[in-house]
C-alpha cells in the first residue's frame, strides 16, 4: 500500500511534524525578540494566580471588629478598591458588608498509644470520628439558631 516515491500515506505524519518544527525554527530565528517577549508575557500572565498564593513565610492576616459601636465599612467604588485613609486602619479586603462567612476548624488528633491489635484503618478512623462529631455539632447549632 505504501509507495516509496509518491509521498504516500506511510510518511505523511512524520513529514508534517518535521515540517512544523522547521517552520517553528524559522519563526524563532527570524523574530527572536518578539518570541522572547511573547514567552515572557505569557509566563507573567499564567503565573498571576501564584502571586496571591500563601507562602510559608506569610502569616495569616487577622482583623477583629468590636461588638460595640460597630458599623459596616462603606462599600468600595464600582469595580475597584477604596484607597482613601479611613479613621481606623482596616485591611484592603474589608470593604462593604461581608458577602460570605468562612469557618475553618483545624482538628489535630492521633492514636496514642499504638497497640498491637490496631490496623492501619484504625489510625484514621479514630480521629475522623471526632471530626464527624464536630460537624454534627455545628450543623445542629446552625439548625437551632436560624
Amino acid at each position: 500500500m505504501a509507495e516509496d516515491g509518491g509521498g504516500g500515506p506511510s510518511g505523511a505524519l512524520p513529514d508534517m511534524v518535521a515540517q512544523g518544527y522547521y517552520r517553528y525554527g524559522l519563526l524563532v530565528a527570524t523574530h527572536p525578540k518578539k518570541v522572547i517577549f511573547l514567552a515572557f508575557t505569557s509566563f507573567l500572565i499564567l503565573c498571576t494566580p501564584l502571586w496571591h498564593l500563601p507562602l510559608p513565610g506569610y502569616l495569616p492576616q487577622e482583623y477583629v471588629t468590636s461588638l460595640f459601636n460597630y458599623s459596616v465599612p462603606p462599600p468600595a467604588p464600582e469595580g475597584g478598591i477604596r484607597l482613601d485613609p479611613s479613621p481606623t486602619p482596616t485591611p484592603l479586603w474589608y470593604q462593604g458588608p461581608p458577602r460570605a462567612y468562612i469557618l475553618q476548624i483545624v482538628v489535630k488528633s492521633g492514636v496514642v498509644p499504638w497497640q498491637e491489635g490496631l490496623t492501619i484503618s484504625d489510625s484514621y478512623r479514630g480521629p475522623l470520628s471526632s471530626v464527624f462529631h464536630l460537624a454534627q455539632t455545628i450543623s445542629n447549632y446552625h439548625l437551632h439558631h436560624k
